[in-house]
C-alpha cells in the first residue's frame, strides 16, 4: 500500500499552519517518489525475467529520458507526470506483453509533451521505436478552431489506426494510456471530463469490445458512467449494493445447489462463482432491476466443460434454445466457453462454463493471443485488422466506418474446406468472394450455399446470386465467369471496405483503359480530318521523336490531349509533323464551311446507360434524350451533366456527348428507378403517367429510404421514344425528387 499522507488535525490549523502544510507537501513528494521507484523496480524485474540484455539497456535509457524530460511536469491530480508512463508500462507488464512494448509505453508521451523529436528517438532507440512513439503522438495545431480540432482528432485516429494495422501493440499501449488517464480524471474541469468520457465511450469502448478486451472495456464503461452521469452513477452503485445484500442468502443457496450437483457427479476441481452485475451495465438503463447475472463455473480443461454441461442438464431443467457452444466456434470477439440457462431453485439462471485458460483469454482478448506477429493471431482478430487496413488505406480517414465495423454484429461463414471466416452482419456473396481473392470477386456471378462437396453440379437449388446476403453458419463456394467485369452497381451490394476498395480499383483500371481509348480515338479522328494516315503517322519516327523532345510517353500525350492541356494541332505545328497547307485548310473549313454545311458530331456517344465508364451527375440528373455534356473525373470515368447544368461549366473541360441509344427503334424491356415524396397516391400518379403513354408495367417494387419512397419499375417492351416521354413527364411531377 502507498504510505498515508499526513492530514493536519483541525484544531492545529491556526497554531501550526505553515509548518504543517510544508510537512504535508514533503510527505506527498516522498509518497510520489516511492511510487515511482517501486514502479521502476517492478518493471525492471519483469524485463529481467524476459532475459534480454539489449532491451534491459534500452529500459535504463527510457527511465533516464522520461525522468529528465517529464521530471518537472505535474498532472492535474498533483502527481508527477512521470508516474503516468510508468503506470502504463506496468499495465503492459501485467498482461505479459514483450519488452519492446513496455519500453514504447514508457516513451509514449515524449514527442507530444516534451522537446524530444522523432529523429532523436530513432537515433537513441532505433526505427521501430520512433515509428511506434510517433504513431502514439496526437496531431495538434496551435490555437485550433473547433472545426480544426475535430479534423486533428480524425487525423490522429487515422494515424493511430494506420500504425495499429502494421503493429497492433500500439493499440495495447493506447488502451492502457486512455485507461490510466480516465482513472485520474477527478481533478479535471467538468467539461473536459464529459468530452473525454464521450470520446472514450464512442471510440475506445467499441474497439475494446471488438478485440475481446473485456476487462478494459468494463472499466472504461464504468468510468464513463461515473463522469457523464455522476448522480445516477452514485444511485446505481448504492442500489446494486442494497440488492446484493438482499439476495446474498439466495445466491449462496443457489451456489450450493450447483456445487452439490457437480460434487455428486464426481466433477472435482471446479469452482462456482456468482457473476454480479457491474454498474457499467446500467449506463443506458434507468431502472436497476437485478444484481445477479448468473454463475461462472471454472474447470481444468475443455473436455471438462462438456462434462459439467451434461451434469447440469441432467440435474436441472434446461431452457430450450439457450445453449451456446463458443468453444468449437469462438465468438467474433474471440470469446470461448459454453453458455446455457437452467432453472435453479425456481429461477431461470444463466450459466457460463469455461476452463481457467479460457477465462484468462476472454478477459484479455487479443492481448492474450499476441505472440509477436499478426500472422499468429486468431482468425477473428486478423480479419478485423485486415478490415481496418482496408479502411485506413483510403484517401480520407473514416473513423465512423471503423466504429461501424467494431459495433456490427458478426457472422461466421465457412469455405468449402471448412475454414471459418468472419464478416459483419449484412455481408453478401460478393463480400465473401473478394475476401478470398480479388480475382474471385472481379469475376463472381454467384455462389453455391451449403452444397455437398463433390456434388456442385447437382446442387442447382443451392445456387444464389452475388448480391445475396450471407447468414451465420453457411458454407459458400464462389462461382465465376471470366468474361464478367465489376460494375459500379456492385457497390450497392457489399458492406466490407475490402470489397469496396477492390471494386473501385477494378473500375479505375477499366475506366483508364476506356479513357485512353477515347483519347486515342479523338486523336485519330483529328488526323483523319487533317488527311493523315493514322497508323503510319502514330508509328513514324518523327512523331516518336517529338514526344521524346517534350518528355512525354504516348499515354501521357494522350492524357494531355484529352484534358485539353495540349492542343494536337499546335503540337503538330510545333514539330512540323503536318504540312502548313493541311493545317490551314482544316482551320478554314471549320471557320467557314462547317457552320453552314454540317454540325459537329459528338465526341462521345452513350450506347448504354449502365456502362460502368459513365456516371450520371446527381446535381442535374440527366435522362436519355436530354442535351448533355460529359466531364472526365479524377476516377477516370465520364460524368454526364445536362447541358444547362452550372457544374459542368465550372469544372474541367467539357466533352460534347450524345445519345446513340436514341437511334434504337426496337422495343425492349426498360427500367425506371425513382425517389419520390412518401405521400398517399404517389404510386397512382406515377403509374398513370406510364399508362397514358401506352406502356405496360411488368413489375413494381416500393420501399422507404429515410423519409422518401424508393420505387423500382420494370416496363414491358417499350420504344426509346416512348420511354423518353415517360421519363420527362415523371420528372415534371412535383412529388418526384430524383430519377435514375
Amino acid at each position: 500500500m502507498d504510505p498515508p499522507i499526513l492530514q493536519e488535525p483541525p484544531e492545529q490549523k491556526h497554531k501550526e499552519g505553515p509548518n504543517m502544510l510544508a510537512l504535508v507537501e514533503e510527505k506527498k513528494i516522498d509518497s510520489a517518489d516511492q511510487k515511482i521507484q517501486r514502479l521502476k523496480d517492478d518493471i525492471r524485474e519483469y524485463l529481467r525475467g524476459q532475459n534480454n540484455g539489449e532491451e534491459l539497456l534500452k529500459l535504463e535509457y527510457a527511465f533516464e529520458d522520461i525522468s529528465t524530460h517529464h521530471g518537472n511536469q505535474i498532472r492535474k491530480s498533483g502527481e508527477p507526470t512521470l508516474i503516468h508512463p510508468l503506470r502504463v508500462a506496468w499495465s503492459i507488464c501485467e498482461v505479459g506483453l514483450d519488452p519492446p512494448t513496455v519500453i514504447v509505453a514508457l516513451l509514449h508521451d515524449l514527442i507530444e509533451d516534451t522537446e524530444i523529436t522523432k529523429e532523436q528517438i530513432r537515433t537513441r532507440y532505433g526505427d521501430w521505436y520512433a515509428y511506434m512513439v510517433d504513431g502514439l503522438t496526437k496531431i495538434t495545431s496551435p490555437k485550433a478552431t473547433k472545426g480544426q480540432s475535430q479534423l486533428n482528432l480524425e487525423a490522429t485516429y487515422h494515424k493511430m489506426l494506420s500504425t495499429m494495422v502494421k503493429d497492433v501493440r500500439i493499440l495495447f499501449i493506447k488502451m492502457f494510456d486512455r485507461l490510466d488517464n480516465m482513472r485520474d480524471m477527478a481533478p479535471m474541469p467538468r467539461h473536459k471530463q464529459r468530452r473525454i468520457s464521450h470520446e472514450t465511450y464512442n471510440v475506445y469502448v467499441p474497439l475494446a469490445k471488438r478485440l475481446g478486451l473485456e476487462k478494459i472495456c468494463q472499466e472504461y464503461t464504468e468510468l464513463c458512467f461515473k463522469y457523464l452521469y455522476p448522480n445516477r452513477y452514485e444511485k446505481t452503485v448504492e442500489k446494486l449494493q442494497d440488492l446484493k445484500k438482499e439476495r446474498q442468502s439466495a445466491v449462496q443457496e443457489m451456489c450450493g445447489l450447483l456445487q452439490g450437483t457437480l460434487r455428486d457427479s464426481n466433477l472435482s476441481h471446479t469452482d462456482v462463482d456468482p457473476i454480479f452485475v457491474h454498474p457499467e451495465a446500467y449506463i443506458q438503463k434507468l431502472e436497476v432491476d437485478k444484481i445477479l447475472e448468473g454463475f461462472r463455473i471454472l474447470v481444468e480443461n475443455s473436455p471438462a466443460t462438456y462434462q459439467v454441461l451434461g451434469a447440469l442438464h441432467t440435474s436441472f431443467r434446461a431452457v430450450p434454445l439457450k445453449i451456446r457452444d463458443f468453444i468449437s466456434n469462438p465468438r467474433w470477439d474471440g470469446y470461448k466457453g459454453l453458455q446455457t440457462e437452467i432453472i435453479v431453485d425456481g429461477e431461470v439462471t444463466f450459466i457460463e462454463i469455461v476452463s481457467r485458460e479460457m477465462h484468462a483469454l476472454n478477459w484479455h482478448g487479443i492481448m492474450a493471443y499476441w505472440k509477436g506477429t499478426p500472422s499468429e493471431l486468431a482468425e477473428y482478430y486478423r480479419i478485423y485488422l485486415e478490415q481496418i487496413d482496408d479502411i485506413v488505406g483510403e484517401k480520407e480517414p473514416r473513423m465512423e466506418e471503423v466504429l461501424r465495423y467494431s459495433q456490427a454484429e458478426q457472422i461466421q461463414v465457412f469455405t468449402p474446406r471448412g475454414e471459418v471466416r468472419f464478416f459483419p452482419k449484412g455481408a453478401t456473396v460478393l463480400d465473401f468472394a473478394y475476401h478470398i481473392h480479388t480475382d474471385l470477386g472481379n469475376t463472381c456471378i454467384g455462389a453455391l450455399v451449403n452444397a455437398p462437396r463433390g456434388r456442385a453440379t447437382h446442387a442447382k437449388d443451392k445456387r444464389v446470386s452475388r448480391e445475396r446476403e450471407l447468414f451465420d453458419g453457411e458454407s459458400v463456394r464462389i462461382l465465376t465467369n471470366s468474361s464478367i467485369k465489376p460494375h459500379r452497381n456492385w457497390l450497392k451490394h457489399i458492406v466490407t471496405a475490402k470489397s469496396k476498395n477492390e471494386i473501385l480499383r477494378a473500375l479505375r483500371i477499366q475506366n483508364t483503359i476506356r479513357t485512353r481509348l477515347f483519347w486515342e480515338n479523338s486523336l485519330r479522328k483529328e488526323l483523319r480530318e487533317l488527311g493523315e494516315e493514322e497508323d503510319s503517322f502514330l508509328g513514324s519516327p518523327s512523331f516518336r521523336d517529338a514526344l521524346r523532345q517534350d518528355g512525354l510517353s504516348f499515354e501521357e500525350f494522350l492524357e494531355r490531349i484529352g484534358t485539353k492541356k495540349i492542343q494536337a494541332r499546335r503540337f503538330f505545328k510545333k514539330y512540323d509533323l503536318v504540312s502548313e497547307g493541311k493545317l490551314d485548310r482544316r482551320e478554314w473549313q471549320e471557320r467557314f464551311l462547317n457552320p453552314f454545311f454540317s454540325s459537329k458530331s459528338p465526341e462521345f456517344l452513350i450506347e448504354d446507360v449502365n456502362d460502368p465508364f459513365l456516371r450520371f451527375a446527381q446535381c442535374c440528373s440527366p435522362l436519355p434524350g436530354d442535351r448533355v455534356m460529359g466531364r472526365l473525373t479524377d476516377e477516370q470515368d465520364l460524368e454526364i451533366h445536362r447541358i444547362q447544368c452550372h457544374t459542368i461549366k465550372k469544372e474541367g473541360h467539357p466533352i460534347s456527348t450524345g445519345w446513340s441509344l436514341l437511334r434504337e427503334d426496337k422495343p425492349k424491356i426498360r427500367k425506371i428507378h425513382l425517389t419520390a415524396e412518401d405521400k398517399p397516391g404517389v404510386l397512382y400518379k406515377i403509374t398513370k403517367v406510364i399508362k397514358n403513354n401506352g406502356a405496360g408495367i411488368l413489375h413494381i417494387q416500393s420501399g422507404r429510404v429515410e423519409n422518401d419512397a424508393s420505387i423500382n419499375i420494370r416496363l414491358e417492351p417499350t420504344t426509346v421514344e416512348s420511354y423518353h416521354k415517360i421519363l420527362l413527364q415523371l420528372r415534371s411531377l412535383k412529388i418526384v425528387k430524383k430519377i435514375i
